[in-house]
């Protein structure tokens, strides 16, 4: 990515068109450029999603100080300077002036690095929807930047449809797909019993244990 050039336009956020996407950032390098609260809240994410997380600021919360400590998170307490991008996969704009995140934007354009300036939407490559996950459940929701409070709303009333019963579901059936994928190798066939599993009630599929599931599926 570091080689890529985004050459993105500045546009409003409304005229722009999101493309949803999950990334796996699991050892990769994720900047923050900034230390207070919401640099906490973007950290900590981050830290769940298994990056490598660097914080940058003169000034730094208690917290990600405590997880620094532990070990989660590398802290580089001085004001951003050109050149600390370099290495960086996603970084995160958090300062409290504007013109030093628009910097920051403007610097990772140049080596091609994807960029979320805090509180600016329209001078965002990303924005972070608002979540809910439960267990391997990850549901995202955004309103492409126009109204952030209706996204919070949905993502309140989403958390009570979601039940245990459907991380049950998910986990016991995600298990059993890799078993179909191993020994059923005719693809038609996979998609078969697949349909099979998709029409058989939840509740039944949350009774049976995987061999179970196995033994009535995989005949």
């Amino acid at each position: 990515m570091k080689n890529i050039k985004t050459n993105l336009q500045t546009s409003k956020s409304s005229d722009r068109s999101y493309y949803p996407i999950f990334l796996n950032l699991k050892k990769r390098l994720c900047l923050i450029i900034g230390g207070g609260q919401v640099a906490e809240r973007k950290a900590v994410i981050l830290i769940k999603c298994g990056a490598n997380v660097r914080v940058i600021a003169p000034s730094i919360t208690k917290r990600l100080i405590t997880l620094e400590e532990k070990g989660k998170l590398e802290i580089i307490k001085r004001d951003y300077k050109k050149g600390d991008l370099e290495g960086a996969f996603i970084v995160f704009a958090a300062t409290d002036k504007k013109e030093v995140n628009r910097q920051i934007k403007k610097d990772a354009e140049e080596m091609g690095i994807i960029a979320n300036v805090v509180d600016d939407p329209d001078f965002c490559d990303f924005i972070v929807p608002s979540m809910v996950k439960k267990g391997p459940v990850t549901i995202a929701i955004s309103t492409s930047g126009t109204l952030p409070m209706f996204a919070r709303v949905f993502k309140e009333k989403i958390k009570q449809v979601l039940t245990e019963d459907h991380i049950k579901y998910v986990k016991k059936i995600g298990r059993l797909r890799k078993i179909i994928l191993k020994e059923v190798l005719d693809p038609k066939q996979r998609k078969i019993i697949m349909r099979q599993i998709k029409n058989s009630p939840m509740n039944e599929i949350i009774g049976l244990s995987v061999s179970e599931l196995k033994k009535r599926y995989l005949r």
